[in-house]
């Protein structure tokens, strides 16, 4: 089987549907083994018109390999009703593959790991908080982190927490 990172986000209401609707379509493609709180952040690269996004990263295992994850990750946007016309607009939900047990994958339509995931404090927080207990450590992206978050300290001011992780698998009456 393989292990994998997860980043997903959504700045289209209702986004925390969005991400749960995720959650529970990678329950049927797999093992979540680890998730993070949920982060309100600013758009990254969208403008200031955007809304902002709900954030969180989960450490998932299944036994898809990238490709077919890629393919498995795009069906589920579709089928929430994500429209693939232009990058940094808004969109219902946004799967993206952060890291790999098997290392690195580079293709003509896959990088993992994820070229900009260091640059993004949306991924870096959620992936810190769940490394604490070790399960979900990718040693390939501790380095990039790590620095990745000391050089962004100061920028902390656009991601919130938003709610616990436990909300991604909490009933819609639940929400916050």
């Amino acid at each position: 089987m393989h292990k994998y990172i997860l980043s997903l986000g959504s700045n289209i209401a209702p986004r925390l549907r969005f991400l749960r609707f995720a959650a529970a379509s990678l329950i049927l493609r797999g093992e979540i083994l680890e998730f993070s709180s949920v982060y309100e952040t600013s758009p990254v690269g969208m403008g200031e018109r955007e809304e902002s996004f709900l954030n969180a990263v989960l450490a998932f295992r299944t036994y898809l390999d990238p490709p077919a994850l890629l393919r498995a990750v795009k069906n589920i946007e579709e089928s929430a009703g994500r429209v693939l016309e232009e990058r940094y607009k808004a969109r219902t939900l946004d799967i993206d593959i952060i890291a790999w047990s098997g290392g690195e994958w580079h293709d003509e339509r896959l990088d993992v790991p994820h070229p900009r995931a260091h640059e993004r404090l949306f991924v870096l927080v959620p992936y810190v908080e769940i490394c604490k207990n070790g399960l979900a450590r990718f040693p390939e992206l501790d380095a990039g982190t790590l620095g990745g978050l000391r050089r962004m300290q100061d920028l902390r001011q656009g991601i919130e927490f938003f709610c616990g992780g436990d909300m991604l698998f909490a009933r819609a009456e639940e929400e916050p």
